[in-house]
């Protein structure tokens, strides 16, 4: 018996037509925004990797030697492919530079998971200098859940150098500790690292990170910030957003860290419903590419191609029709099959001898027609009628 290896995941049927259908939809927003379809290698070397990815991130790495003995990982993180391309390929006149992108990313699974491989897409706008990239980014990304008819979908937005400045003046070894805290989502740990603290500002950061919900939370939030000056990217953001009509679609969330390690200003995350399951999410990392000597900076998201795929609406069969051929030739089948082509009409062809079991396998595969050109005839599948061809090209066809 062939077996798919533990952690590992095949789809097929309407999840993966699903998947394909966001895939492709992702792409094809991006591209009309001047996004550049970008290939990472499969394998990132553990140095680059070190250092740059959390603590908690590079234990999740897949760590292997390459063919020619250099000490590496499977694809762990495609932002890090993304500005490694930038910084080999790209002259700083050339700035900034747009990639997307659809690909596997592979790190252990967190128990309970077991999946160790992700099917992710995504964009990354680097090198760029002035307003307006964070709110692009984000926007794509909202417009991509309203092209993929996820009305009830939200974004949560926080941001990494509010919690840096929160921390500002802690001794390093505590603040890391905090940020980690953060990290994991574990606010006991969070509690039990401001033991010590000086009884006003321990009360502060506990309660910064508490602080969820609409924009009331940022005015909440500037009661206890020495420098609320600090808040003023989040409130641009969510700002323009509201403008372009997604204001009941954001949720702010002051304790919101991604895990990555490299972000450094505005973050997100989607969701496809109010508290559902997180479909990926992004923000801006300028430290990633001073920390290459590149000037600059940075933003992008990636989403979870499967997620998606699970959280979207069904869509029509993946077949207009079954076309049965079993009695023409394979010439006349595959030229009927180019006519339908041409005027727009998907369909599969069924080269079985017998009438009624192409029927029956119509039938099975729930398209809505089921065709014999030799007959010039279309039955509706819904309820039983026969119609001419002339009908059933005037119902389905495109052109």
């Amino acid at each position: 018996m062939l077996r798919t290896p533990k952690g590992c995941a095949t789809r097929g049927g309407s999840l993966a037509s699903r998947i394909e259908r966001c895939r492709t939809e992702a792409l094809d927003l991006f591209s009309r925004h001047g996004y550049r379809p970008f290939c990472a290698s499969s394998l990132q070397r553990l140095e680059d990797l070190q250092g740059r990815l959390s603590p908690t991130r590079m234990r999740q790495v897949l760590a292997l030697t390459s063919p020619h003995g250099e000490p590496c990982a499977l694809r762990a993180d495609l932002t890090l492919a993304a500005v490694a391309y930038l910084a080999a390929h790209h002259l700083p006149q050339e700035r900034p530079l747009r990639l997307c992108y659809a690909d596997r990313v592979f790190l252990t699974p967190s128990p309970p998971e077991e999946t160790f491989e992700s099917y992710q897409v995504g964009l990354e706008l680097l090198g760029w200098e002035g307003e307006g990239a964070d709110a692009e980014v984000a926007h794509l990304l909202l417009r991509l859940l309203d092209r993929l008819d996820l009305p009830e979908s939200v974004l949560v937005l926080g941001d990494a150098s509010l919690v840096a400045r929160t921390f500002r003046g802690l001794p390093p070894p505590r603040a890391r500790g905090l940020v980690e805290a953060l990290q994991e989502g574990s606010l006991t740990r969070y509690d039990r690292l401001l033991e010590g603290l000086e009884e006003d500002r321990a009360e502060a950061l506990r309660r910064l990170p508490r602080l969820k919900g609409g924009p009331e939370v940022l005015d909440r939030a500037a009661g206890l910030m020495d420098d609320p000056e600090g808040l003023e990217p989040l409130r641009r953001l969510g700002s323009t957003l509201t403008e372009l009509g997604y204001g009941h679609r954001l949720r702010y969330d002051l304790g919101f860290i991604r895990d990555l390690g490299y972000y450094s200003g505005p973050l997100f995350q989607a969701y496809g419903t109010p508290g559902g399951t997180p479909l990926g999410g992004g923000g801006r990392y300028d430290r990633l590419l001073a920390d290459l000597g590149l000037v600059g900076q940075a933003v992008g998201f990636a989403l979870e191609l499967e997620a998606l795929g699970r959280a979207v609406p069904r869509g029509p069969a993946p077949c207009d029709a079954l076309v049965w051929c079993g009695t023409a030739s394979p010439a006349s089948g595959l030229a009927f099959s180019r006519e339908l082509e041409a005027r727009g009409i998907r369909a599969e062809l069924s080269w079985h001898p017998r009438r009624s079991a192409s029927l029956e396998l119509a039938r099975l595969r729930g398209v809505p027609w089921w065709v014999d050109p030799s007959e010039g005839s279309a039955l509706r599948l819904g309820d039983e009628t026969s119609q001419s061809l002339e009908t059933f090209y005037g119902e389905v066809g495109s052109c």
